[in-house]
């Protein structure tokens, strides 16, 4: 906006640090891109995730900072709100063979895409996000409401207010699949805790970030796929599969 219609606060700014979790935006109009995370940077959590991590952690409005600042802070398992393509979410689930006699957890659900896909598109028996933010929350159950599901199919998606590895999240030891999309800390976290409560033959698929080092002994079968990528709008990211 022309500085002459800004508050005399917004003329002071000589910076302005653009999160953007897809890359530089395609009409980046003018302006220096001072840093950019790279694809290696962020599969090692480091450089563009950590930075995406703390600041949108800052920046999302009082109350989300009333929630979501403290757990950054603590370093338990967190991720920013950034939004799963489409593609990725197909391919995840079909990853994981998702069917009608399956109950499906998404850790750390955000908006609810998975939870929504996996319910409309894939007819899971039943599809349970686990997110701390009630906003999120919210919206996920606005979205699934404005899907247009048949009563049989939304009935079957539902949300828990909850950390993905505290107390009420626990109730994951019924899945069959685990899906999480987080950050890197994040993934090893869940990885860790599903391992605990989950039960044999379980399938667990992360999107982005290997877990890092796991317990193999527990592990049956592992596999890698590419997808689309996150951060980018060229290249691939992967999906990593585990079954315990």
């Amino acid at each position: 906006r022309d500085g002459s219609r800004a508050g005399p606060r917004l003329r002071q700014i000589e910076t302005v640090m653009l999160l953007c979790p897809w890359g530089t935006p395609r009409h980046w109009a003018g302006g220096r891109v001072v840093s950019r995370g790279t694809n290696a940077e962020v599969d090692k959590g480091k450089g563009a995730s950590k930075a995406i991590i703390r600041l949108q952690a800052l920046f999302r409005g009082k109350l989300a900072r009333k929630t979501h600042v403290p757990i950054v802070k603590s370093g338990t398992a967190w991720g920013p709100p950034v939004w799963m393509k489409p593609k990725a979410i197909d391919d995840m689930l079909s990853l994981a063979e998702a069917g009608p006699e399956d109950i499906l957890y998404d850790m750390g659900s955000g908006h609810g895409a998975v939870v929504l896909a996996a319910t409309r598109d894939f007819e899971v028996k039943k599809a349970v996000g686990i997110e701390i933010d009630p906003l999120r929350i919210r919206t996920a159950k606005r979205l699934l409401n404005e899907a247009g599901l048949p009563q049989s199919s939304s009935s079957r998606a539902s949300f828990v207010c909850s950390g993905v590895v505290d107390e009420k999240a626990k109730q994951v030891a019924e899945a069959t699949i685990v899906t999480c999309f987080m950050s890197p800390n994040a993934h090893k976290q869940v990885m860790s805790f599903v391992q605990r409560h989950c039960r044999k033959g379980t399938r667990v698929v992360f999107y982005a970030f290997h877990p890092g080092d796991v317990d193999d002994h527990r592990l049956v079968e592992k596999r890698k796929m590419a997808t689309v990528p996150h951060m980018t709008d060229t290249g691939r990211s992967y999906l990593y599969l585990f079954v315990i």
